[in-house]
Formats: C-alpha cells, structure tokens, sequence
C-alpha cells in the first residue's frame, strides 16, 4: 500500500527495510562474481579477492573451487587454507562435493563456493548448490562464489532462444536479489575468443567446439549485454532501498523508468502501447498504475479497466495497485516511491467542472504543475474515446441515486416542520445551527450531491421561514446576511471535507479488507501438511471470499504433462476443460472464462508457477459467472503465488521423504545382503567341509569321526533352514500373506513346545519357568506364536554366558491380559537401542556375529497380528527381558 501522505515514509517499505536489515545483521554476506559466460575470470577475480581478505588479516577458506586446470588459477589456490571435500557414492562412482559440516564446524569469517549453479549428486544435503550457500549464510558465515547470466532462473529462457542451447542448472532470481555485492567481471567479446584460442579456458579440442557453438560472436555480444543489465538492475534497486531508507523522495534520473495512468478508459490502451513503445526504445522498464479513489466502478468501466490492466501485463509491465481518494497524488507518490522519470498520462478535453465547485484542475495540468523533477508526457485523446468521459467528468462525485436525494428532501422538510413552531422560543440563530448539525449528520450517509442539496435548501429555508422578516427572502440585519452566507458556506465546506473523510475511509476500509482476506489466506495454508490439504484449503478460501469453486491438477513424474489425479472439485474437470488445464500448463499463461483464451470454458485456469517451473494448474470455477474486479483479482493471484510456493514446498517434502527412503532402502539392502552372505557362507561352509572329510576314506572308516561330522551337517542344516524360514516369514509378512489360524490354546503347551524345539540349544544353559497356575484359555495360532516366542528365546541364548541363568514367566495380570516373559543373562543393551531392537535387520552394535537380525522383528509382527503387543527393557540385575501381552 502506498501512504497518502506526501512527504511521510511508507510505513510498509519502512518495515521492509528494517526486517531486512535485521535479516541481514544475522546473516552472513553474500557477494556474487557475475559473467556473461564461462572464461572471463570470475573464479580467478574471487581468488584474488580472497587473498585480499586473508591480507587484511581474515579468516578465508575455500570451500569448494574448481579450477578445471588452469594454471594461473591454481596458482592463486596456493596460500589459501582448502577443505577437504565429501566423497558420495553414487551409481558405483564416488563424486566429490562441498563438506557442509566441515565448513560449519570450521567456521571461518568467509568461505568461497564455486559455480553456484551447480547440481549436487543424489545423496547430497541439498539438492542445488545455492541451498549449500543459504544454510552457511543462515550460520553467518560470508560467501564468496561465482555464476554466469545464463544460470539466472529469469534469463535461462532468453539464453536458450540467442544461443539454441538449454540451460538446465538456474539459479532462482529470489536467491540473487539476496546478494549484499554483485561484481561484474567483464571483458570484450574479442578478448574472451583471444582466451579461448590461447587454451586459457577449455583445451584445443573443446574450444573449437565452443567457438562454434555456445561461443559464437554474437552469442557473446547478448550475453554480454544481458550480464551489463542484470547487474545495472541490482544497482538501481540498491539505490531504491537507499533512498526508501532514508526517506529520499527523488526521482534520482539514474536511469529511464516509465509509469503509465490505467484507468476504466477505452482511451488508456492508447496510453499503454504508446508506454511501451517508448519504454522499449529507450531500453527502460515500465510501470502501469491504476488508483483506487474509492468510487464504485460501473460492471462496463469494470471490464474495461481490466481489459487496460490485463493488456499492461501482456506488454511487460509491473503492476502497481494504489488506494488513493486523490488521482494526482497517487501517482506521484508511486512515482516518488519507485524512482520514476517519466509518467505518460492522457490529455483531458474537459474544463473546470462547473457542477462541482471544489474539483481541482484536471489530472494532467495538475501533474504538470506538481511533478517537479519527475517529466510529463500528456498524449492527446481521440475525440471518439473522450466524449463519453468527459461528460462523466463534468458530475465527477455526484451521487444521482433517486433514493439519496428523497431522504435528503425528507429529513430537510422534518426538521423544518419541527423547528418552525419552535423558532420563537429557541430563535432563528439556533435553528440555524440545527440545520448545520442536519447537514454534517447527512454527510456521514449520503453522497455529495444530496448534502450540497440540502444545504442549498437550508439556505432557502432559513432564509425565507425563520430569519425576520418572515416569508420574505429580504434580510434587515446585515449581520444576518453574514450570518446566513457563512452558515451556507460552512455547510457546503463541511459536506465535502466530510463526504471526502468517508472515502478514504471506504478506501482504508477496502484495503484492510483485502490484507486480511490474504493473511487468512496464507494462515489456512500454512497449517497444511499435505498437498491434499492446500487443496482443500485452497478450494474452502476461494469458496469463502470470491465465490468459485477450485481444482487443482499437478504435472505428472516426467513433467511434461498434467497427472490425471484431480485435487478438489472432480465434477469440473469435463474433457473441454482438461484440454483447457493441458493449453495453460503447456503455455504457461492462464485461459478460459473472463480471459481472450479459450474463453468459452466455464472456468478460468491459472498456471502455479515456481520459481523454477510450472509445477500444476488451478482451475477456477466463479459461482456467479460475474467477472470480479481488479483488486479482486490481485489478490486472487497473490493467493494463486502462496498455494504454488505451498505445493511446492509438500512436493519438496515428498521429494525429500522419498530421497532418505531410496538412501535407506540403498542402506538396508547392503546390509541384507551382507548379512544373508555371511549366514548362508557359514553353513555352507560347514557343509562343504563335512562333505569333503566323508568322501576322505580314513575319516568315512572312523564310526566317531563320521558321527560328529554328522552332526555338524545336522546343525548347519538346521542354521540354514532357520536362516531360510527367517527370510521366508519375513517376506509372508511384508506381503500382508499372515494367515492366522486361531483356535484355543493352554499357554502352557505354548511354552513346553517351544523350549523341547530349543531343548540342544538349551543343554548348556540354566533353564527356569514359571508359569501360574489355572490361567485361561487363549485363541491364537498355534505355530505362529510358537515361533514368535522360539525367536525371543533364541536371541535369549545368543546374548547368555554359557551356563547363564534363562527365564520364562507366564501369569495373568490384574486388566486381564497374559504377560509372557523371557529373560536373559547377559549385558542387556543400550537404553536408546531398545526402541530400535525389533526393527528389520537390526542388530546392537559390538554383538557377536552370527544372526541377521530379523528374529525379533517377525516375532513382533506375529505378536502384533494376534491383537498383542511386545516390549523389551533391561533388568535391574543385567539382562534383557522380552515382555508379551496377549488377549484374552
């Protein structure tokens, strides 16, 4: 919102600036070495400054600086302190990346980082460069680093139409514009070919190649230009934050900057294209303005002004809404607020309004008059597009609604009837103060026309029934013609200054309007957590205060098209409409109803574009098929940029869910098959070597020796079939393949097969059990549960001393349940693991080998399929216990 107030600071920018200011002291700084392309010396400039900065007595290190062979840069590495790069695996390659912690845990006072545009391998903290560079900001470390134009996420398009080559690495502009220092580093086109030809940026080979691709003269020449004009932008907005700051309202002519008035006239397309034409030869950006003085606009001047407003965006203008009861200052105060050299307005035929004795001068000789340093362009009308406006103009602020002026006449002719009989006693001096409360009273209800009205009729009325002599318009007193002319004049005064106070406060009121509909907007969807519920959210905003009804349809996992899932109201999206969804996301520009696209769709389409790409479309459907107004429609699109910046981030969250899952699953089955490797090597070893000893004639001779090789064929085998069964359990439940087969069961028949199953593994340990007596019948399946608790026995003896004391309880608890118990002897586990022990393939670290940690991981799951649950904790004595609880 632009403040009204002409010479006070915009309390908004003021905001701005301090945030940013503070956002700035806690950062660290960032400067950018910028270049049309690869060889004109950003790295090599970046060097130089660093040993600057190590001169003057500063920590620097580098973090990450490709010198692709080139000795003279390498030569400039020399003396500086070089981190140690990450090593990440990756499609059996080993990549090497910047060490984020180590620079972190380094900490220096400025790092340099590289070619920020960089794409970091799969496996990386982030997935771009320029995300490495934010979080070191973010710790106050300064950042050095280096990029060329055709990385710009804005300019990358530009650069694909001059060169035919595209960019697939940008950088986005937000994370530019963040930079507190961006130093070109320029060099002739001529002197960049001399360097490639001297080998000074690729080798022979790849020079010749560059020279007669990417390298091509003219190529150069638009690069060059592009890099000169970006860096002038990040100049000039430097000087706009200087100058909001300290409250400088310019314009300071640095540059050309031009602003165009928009209005609800057929008269301003004129104006525009004209904007646009001169903004383009002189190589300017423009503004398109439009001021809300608070009048309601007709639907006719409606469409129209948004016609005017739509065709400024087509041409490549900056939209600036401003809520101003005053045409003239509004624009200057946006032209003093951005720096503005020229304004182009059109040049009004009408005179002074005569109808309305307080209007102003018309817009364009008032501009003229006020602008001071800022230049004027005021461009004839047509006679055919102003003839209608300026009689508009001549009643400009005249209410003609039939309805005013009747309650105007009205309340004149009561409080006349009222104060009539009543004069004689109060007098005529006080009847005329009640006829100025009436009018100031009116004002606060009724538009202009119906107050200066009464207060002519006042005038008339007092006059001829109350001032003496009576019925007469003839005054005897002099004073009383003072009286009655400053009454009037004071009524007419005060009417207009009060029917002015309640526009702006209409004007406040809109603009408080739209702030809170967009606040309530950006709350709903920033307590979303899913992309399903920014759309409900989204769909609920759009119902509640624009009347329509939403439906969102994303890219699909290649990108190149729209996925057939549809968030929020599936019944819009017929076969015309989809066509619609797919013209919008291919073309980027939105389509449909109330636009000059494809406008007899019943909906309108609005791409959701990030700073990267178009990641979706939204599909807007209006309840009440009437077009809303512009500012209507600025907020709707702000709303449009937060649902695209919310789904975004749900997509990043996914993406990034899916990346530690890929990593955990690349882990997991390492581990697996590491585990299997060596479990299945063991007894197959053992296997092998038995079979080789019987097929030794000395040793098959040997009854003793063939019994014990017997016998470890027999436990290998077993080893191997646990192994086997283990996996194939697993899988079972993996797959959702549990079927339980309940029947009623003594849990002590539970336990005495389990442990006759263990009975050899057991003879070298302490058995006890104790189970109580008389406790209930329980449905479950058998086989399933005894496997469970074989599992939890198992790791029992694998973590018990020889000779160790094992336990298994049973007895029913006060709620009911049946507690199953088995304890161990051994050293129990680590209190932050026990969370971790029935996870797949877990195993505590330093245990002895053997196992592939899936025994109680399916003993949990078949505990858990039978309505139970398991636990574990360690024993005050050392140990482990295992706990089940089952259901009657």
């Amino acid at each position: 919102m632009i403040d009204d107030v002409e010479g006070r600071p915009n309390p908004d920018e003021l905001l701005r600036l301090i945030q940013k200011e503070e956002s700035v002291e806690k950062r660290g700084k960032l400067k950018i070495f910028f270049g049309m392309c690869a060889g004109v010396g950003k790295t090599y400039a970046m060097l130089q400054a660093a040993h600057v900065l190590k001169r003057e007595g500063l920590d620097v290190v580098v973090g990450l600086v490709e010198t692709h062979k080139r000795q003279e840069t390498e030569a400039l590495v020399q003396g500086l302190e070089v981190l140690p790069r990450m090593k990440i695996p990756y499609r059996s390659v080993t990549f090497e990346e910047m060490d984020i912690d180590a620079i972190l845990q380094r900490n220096p006072q400025y790092v340099l980082v590289d070619e920020l545009a960089h794409t970091n391998v799969p496996g990386s903290r982030h997935a771009k460069r320029y995300q490495d560079v934010t979080e070191l900001l973010d710790n106050g470390i300064n950042v050095l680093t280096t990029v060329n134009v055709q990385h710009i996420e804005s300019r990358s398009g530009t650069v694909t139409e001059i060169t035919g080559i595209h960019i697939h690495e940008t950088v986005p502009d937000s994370f530019i514009a963040l930079a507190d220092e961006i130093e070109l580093i320029d060099i002739s086109t001529d002197d960049l070919l001399k360097r490639l030809e001297e080998g000074k940026v690729y080798i022979p080979e790849r020079a010749q190649h560059a020279v007669e691709n990417f390298f091509r003269k003219g190529n150069l020449h638009a690069l060059r230009e592009l890099s000169l004009r970006i860096t002038a932008e990040k100049v000039d907005d430097d000087m706009l934050d200087y100058m909001r700051a300290k409250n400088i309202t310019g314009p300071w002519k640095t540059t050309e900057k031009l602003m165009v008035a928009v209005g609800p006239s057929p008269y301003s397309a004129k104006l525009i294209r004209w904007t646009r034409r001169m903004a383009y030869n002189l190589g300017a950006s423009w503004l398109a303005v439009c001021v809300d003085t608070g009048h309601k606009l007709s639907e006719e001047d409606r469409n129209l002004l948004n016609k005017n407003i739509e065709l400024s965006e087509k041409l490549g203008a900056t939209i600036i809404h401003v809520a101003n009861t005053d045409v003239v200052d509004g624009l200057l105060q946006v032209g003093k607020e951005y720096n503005v050299s020229q304004i182009v307005v059109g040049k009004t035929l009408d005179k002074k309004n005569i109808w309305n004795p307080f209007s102003k001068k018309n817009i364009s000789d008032r501009l003229i008059q006020e602008s001071g340093n800022i230049d004027i362009y005021a461009i004839k009308a047509d006679k055919s597009a102003t003839t209608g406006k300026q009689k508009r103009v001549l009643f400009e602020g005249i209410s003609f609604k039939s309805r005013d002026y009747t309650i105007a006449l009205t309340v004149v002719t009561l409080v006349s009837l009222i104060c009539f009989p009543l004069s004689g006693l109060m007098g005529y001096q006080t009847v005329g103060i009640i006829f100025l409360i009436m009018i100031a009273v009116l004002s606060l209800i009724l538009g202009r026309g119906p107050v200066i009205l009464t207060a002519f009729l006042n005038f008339l009325i007092w006059n001829y029934f109350f001032i003496p002599p009576l019925f007469t318009f003839h005054i005897q007193r002099v004073e009383d013609v003072f009286t009655l002319f400053a009454y009037f004049l004071i009524a007419m005064v005060s009417a207009v200054f009060v029917t002015k106070i309640r526009k702006n406060q209409i004007v406040l009121m809109k603009s408080q309007q739209h702030i809170t509909m967009l606040n309530s907007m950006l709350e709903a969807l920033n307590r979303t957590n899913s992309i399903k519920e920014v759309a409900a959210r989204t769909q609920d905003k759009l119902q509640k205060y624009f009347s329509a009804d939403a439906a969102i349809l994303l890219k699909n996992k290649d990108g190149k098209g729209l996925d057939k899932r549809i968030f929020g109201n599936k019944k819009m999206i017929s076969e015309k409409n989809w066509s619609v969804a797919s013209w919008v996301f291919n073309n980027g520009q939105a389509a449909g109803r109330f636009t000059d696209t494809l406008s007899n769709s019943d909906i309108q389409v609005i791409p959701l574009t990030t700073v990267n790409e178009i990641i979706g479309v939204l599909c807007i459907k209006f309840l009440e098929n009437k077009r809303p107004d512009h500012n209507d429609m600025m907020v709707l699109h702000n709303f449009v940029g937060q649902v695209s910046t919310a789904i975004e981030r749900e997509i990043n969250i996914d993406l990034i869910r899916e990346n530690e899952v890929a990593l955990e699953s690349q882990k997991l089955f390492q581990t697996v098959l590491n585990s299997v490797s060596h479990e299945l090597r063991t007894p197959i070893s053992i296997i092998s070597s038995a079979i080789s000893n019987l097929n030794d004639e000395k040793t098959a001779a040997n009854p003793d020796i063939r019994s014990g090789i017997c016998e470890e064929l027999n436990l290998a085998s077993k080893r191997l079939n646990v192994l086997v069964e283990n996996i194939l359990d697993m899988s079972k439940i993996d797959s959702g393949y549990l079927q339980l087969n309940l029947q009623t069961h003594d849990i002590s028949d539970l336990i005495g097969s389990a442990l006759n199953d263990l009975r050899p593994e057991l003879s070298e340990y302490s058995l006890k059990t104790e189970v109580q007596d008389n406790l209930p019948m329980l449905n479950f399946d058998f086989n399933w549960l005894k496997q469970a608790l074989v599992n939890v026995i198992h790791n029992a003896i694998d973590y018990s001393p020889t000779g160790g004391e094992i336990v298994v309880k049973a007895y029913q608890l006060e709620s009911g349940l049946i507690q199953l118990e088995v304890s161990d002897s051994g050293k129990g586990v680590p209190d932050l693991t026990l969370d971790k022990l029935f996870d797949k393939f877990y195993r505590i670290p330093g245990s002895k080998t053997g196992g592939m940690g899936l025994g109680l991981t399916i003993a949990k799951a078949i505990v858990e399929a039978h309505g139970g649950t398991i636990s574990a904790q360690n024993c005050k004595n050392g140990g482990l216990k295992v706990i089940f609880l089952l259901k009657q």
